[in-house]
């Protein structure tokens, strides 16, 4: 007996008998009669209904006694309102798959946008204790870097940080048994994995006693990526031997799977110890000087210790070192912050843009809601007797919200499961995707639970947003009109509806006045002025010092290949770098004018430089305003020369004659003269003031790092081609990369540009097609509702322009509310575009006018379809079948 009560209870839970279908179906046929019968006897529609229930009482108590007895009504009510909303969707296909798509595309854009805030932010370092983990920044510069020098004082003399490392990103040449290959590692602190709390998973990771003698401890650790790309995952890969810049280092361990390192976008391939460096960067020993600051430090508080207190007692040592050494530290500051994005310098920049962009895809989302909810207000209307019906049976306002709200929750759940698809597609290829830059950015972007809670939380919220009010229209109907089909609307009555669709023209007039501002931002930033000319031109890197080439051969090999491509067909000049403006390579040192008071500490002014070959400004198309290039006569051991730009001149020198002039990089440099002026241009970011430069001859400053550059009248691939061939020539062993047109240059800067205007483009996009389909659907909707009141006019003179102009009457005031309202919030909105905005100004007239403009015209196409259809029939024939 308990195991037949627990069957009955199991399909009282998830199903209807037969017998008990049947049963409600007669009793409701009965109780529907015997009300039609009292409201027809002239009834009010409440004594009616009571009337019919008094008489079919003893039905209705068999019932519930039935129901009671069969299991929970809760669960029952619910289940059976989830398979009549599954019916009524599997009945209107093209409806739910329309309503799931549009969702999921709502959804879906959140989530993929919150996936990548997840990774970047709020996911933690796969580390002991993350929240203890701090970086520690120096004030006075762009990049919270340090020298080696100041990175062990402050380790060996701060009392607040149970460990402090100190990484360094560089790239080797890594010689494995598939061949030599060019990869990204980390120049790391022996502490380095003490401080993290990592261990391998074979082998060890570095440890202290690698990190003493400069040039003694050959050793190095690899990540389980590069294990099972570079070395095929042979377990026998600890305790072999490979050659790193063609020296032979020890591999002691493989780190976990999913370790990365502690850079949120960076991955690094392996981990040498920074006692190495002089190795890693042949000819660049900066290790022991303290005026090189290049390292980033990353420590551990110590127990019970906060922010405030470590930055407090930092600042102490800061300034104690900056007493012992005035000249390059007065003045110094330190802060710790949350690592893992270049330290945490480009945490506000990432928070504003994914702000921003979280900020479109929300309003698209409410949006896509918007217009869903348009639909389902109208098909309330449509369904107005049966919801009568249902109450004059009585049903309770809490059983019909539950049966709207679980159809939308049933079309919501479709669009969740839309979006997570949608969400883990990007997440695919964003991780897969790679900037073209030399340096391995790759974010580890993928849908983990928080992803999941988010898109289901959004689910829900629009489920409920959707669903609650058109039954709030529903259950507010009068009986008795909606059970004998009084359907007849003059006078063209305003709806919810029609504020949704008011609200819908404010939301696309917001999206689409920002997706035209980022459009016209991306078209300004491809036309700003970065001071050389990038077309026509090719250009290639080799790093001679990861090749192990002495100064004199890799000094030998810049001459040879300039003096070699000159001479082939079709180039018009070539010349040599250790880099490029707009590149990822960018180095600075400080500036120390002759004749003006010797600043000291943070008060010194730095420049960019770069070392460059004679005709390179002629290659580069880069104006030289006044002075000379460099030339033959700039040999080493003459007086040092540099050309600098007028930035530098303005800022630095103070004079805009800055010919003759004399400065020195760090306090003790060798005075160098200012022979050439040239124009300013880009060398970062295309949003960047004029900012100082310095160009020096690369024969008399020396730098491995090499970057070849071609000015050809021939194709980019036949360009490319001839510089390869030439630098196989001279020698077919070195590494080539960045082999490409110098026009891809500007893909890096212009990345923040591209991405926003795609985005946006997508989201305006996605708003024009939305009120459209929700303006011409209500629309239609409403003209079909008022057919009876069209024919009427017409049939007794109307004119065809009269219902047009009564139809366009209503449009305009609903576009004018809608535009209304929108353009007033995309003004008060405006300044938190300006973040990813260049040269263009938020709130642009211009814009404005444009956005109304297109909205205009939407608006008017969608009203004019509805309209024109319901003028081409007979009056005649239509009031029949009205």
């Amino acid at each position: 007996m308990r195991l037949r009560a627990l069957v009955v209870r199991v399909r009282a839970l998830f199903g209807r008998d037969r017998l008990d279908r049947e049963l409600a179906a007669e009793l409701e046929s009965h109780l529907a009669h015997h009300i039609d019968d009292n409201i027809r006897a002239g009834m009010p529609a409440d004594e009616a209904r009571r009337q019919a229930l008094v008489k079919l009482g003893g039905l209705a108590q068999a019932e519930a006694r039935y129901r009671e007895r069969r299991g929970i009504p809760f669960v029952e009510h619910l289940a059976s309102d989830v398979r009549y909303a599954a019916r009524a969707l599997a009945a209107m296909p093209g409806f739910t798959i329309v309503a799931i798509v549009t969702l999921g595309l709502g959804i879906g854009a959140n989530a993929a946008i919150f996936s990548v805030i997840d990774a970047v932010l709020l996911r933690s370092l796969p580390v002991d204790r993350p929240e203890r983990l701090v970086t520690v920044g120096r004030t006075g510069g762009e990049l919270p870097i340090h020298s080696y020098p100041d990175y062990r004082d402050i380790r060996d003399r701060n009392t607040v940080l149970a460990g402090l490392a100190a990484l360094r990103f560089s790239p080797v040449n890594l010689q494995t048994a598939r061949g030599a290959a060019r990869v990204w590692g980390t120049l790391a602190s022996g502490n380095y994995f003490d401080v993290l709390g990592v261990r391998a998973s074979a082998g060890r990771a570095l440890a202290p006693s690698d990190d003493i003698t400069p040039g003694g401890h050959p050793v190095a650790v690899v990540s389980d990526d590069a294990w099972r790309t570079r070395f095929a995952a042979d377990p026998a890969i600890v305790g072999s031997v490979v050659k790193i810049n063609g020296m032979a280092f020890t591999i002691v361990g493989i780190m976990p799977r999913g370790f990365r390192g502690t850079e949120r976008l960076f991955a690094p391939e392996i981990w040498i110890p920074m006692a190495m460096q002089a190795h890693v960067e042949s000819g660049n020993d900066w290790l022991e000087r303290r005026q090189t600051h290049n390292i980033f430090l990353l420590g551990r508080l110590r127990d019970g210790i906060g922010t405030a207190e470590a930055t407090a007692s930092l600042n102490v040592l800061a300034e104690a070192l900056g007493r012992e050494h005035p000249q390059l530290n007065e003045g110094m500051r330190l802060s710790v912050a949350p690592p893992g994005l270049v330290g945490n310098t480009l945490r506000g920049p990432f928070v504003g843009f994914s702000g921003a962009l979280i900020g479109v895809a929300g309003l698209v989302l409410l949006l896509t809601c918007t217009n869903l909810t348009g639909v389902l207000l109208a098909r309330s209307t449509d369904r107005r007797r049966d919801t009568a019906i249902r109450i004059a049976l009585g049903a309770s306002r809490g059983a019909l919200v539950r049966r709207s709200l679980v159809e939308s929750a049933l079309l919501a759940a479709g669009g969740a499961a839309a979006a997570l698809l949608l969400a883990r597609g990007f997440a695919i290829a964003l991780s897969r995707w790679r900037i073209p830059v030399d340096i391995p950015i790759t974010p580890d972007v993928s849908v983990d639970y928080r992803v999941l809670l988010f898109a289901l939380g959004l689910a829900a919220a629009a489920a409920a947003f959707t669903g609650l009010m058109p039954v709030t229209q529903e259950t507010r109907i009068d009986v008795v009109p909606a059970l004998k089909e009084d359907t007849i609307r003059c006078g063209g009555r305003w709806h919810l509806r029609d504020a949704i669709i008011a609200l819908q023209i404010a939301m696309s007039t917001v999206l689409l006045i920002g997706s035209l501002l980022v459009t016209r931002s991306l078209q300004h930033a491809s036309q700003v002025d970065v001071g050389f000319n990038p077309d026509g031109a090719v250009m290639a890197q080799v790093d001679l010092g990861l090749e192990r080439y002495s100064q004199t051969r890799a000094r030998d090999f810049q001459r040879e290949i300039v003096e070699r491509l000159s001479t082939q067909p079709g180039v018009e000049s070539a010349a040599v770098a250790n880099a490029l403006p707009l590149s990822i390579d960018v180095s600075t040192h400080s500036v120390y004018v002759e004749g003006k008071p010797q600043p000291r500490g943070t008060s010194v002014p730095s420049t960019i430089y770069y070392q460059v070959s004679p005709g390179f400004f002629r290659t580069f198309q880069m104006r030289l305003i006044t002075g000379r290039d460099f030339d033959a006569s700039d040999l080493r051991d003459r007086p040092r020369v540099a050309i600098v730009n007028q930035a530098f001149a303005a800022r630095l020198l103070g004079t805009g004659d800055a010919v003759g002039k004399r400065f020195r990089s760090g306090p003790n440099g060798a005075w160098t003269e200012v022979i050439g002026v040239v124009q300013d241009g880009k060398y970062q970011t295309l949003a960047e003031e004029p900012t100082p430069v310095a160009f020096y001859s690369n024969v008399q400053w020396y730098n491995p790092s090499t970057c070849i550059l071609v000015r050809t009248s021939l194709g980019p691939s036949d360009a490319l081609d001839g510089l390869r061939e030439t630098i196989r020539a001279i020698d077919p062993s070195l590494s080539i990369f960045q082999d490409r047109p110098v026009a891809s240059l500007m893909a890096l800067p212009l990345l923040p540009a591209r991405l926003a205007a795609g985005l946006f483009g997508v989201f305006g996009a996605l708003a024009i097609v939305l009120v459209l389909v929700g303006t011409y659907s209500v629309m239609s909707y409403g003209i079909a509702q008022r057919t009876r009141e069209i024919c009427i006019r017409l049939a007794i003179g109307a004119s065809a322009i009269d219902i047009v102009r009564l139809v366009i009457r209503r449009a305009a005031i609903i576009w004018i509310a809608g535009v209304g309202l929108g353009g007033a919030a995309a003004l008060a909105a405006a300044p938190l575009l300006a973040p990813i905005l260049l040269g263009v100004r938020p709130r642009d007239p211009s814009i404005v006018a444009l956005a109304m403009g297109v909205l205009t015209a939407v608006i008017a196409a969608a009203c004019w379809l509805p309209a024109r259809r319901g003028l081409v029939n007979d009056p005649t024939t239509l009031l029949r079948r009205t």
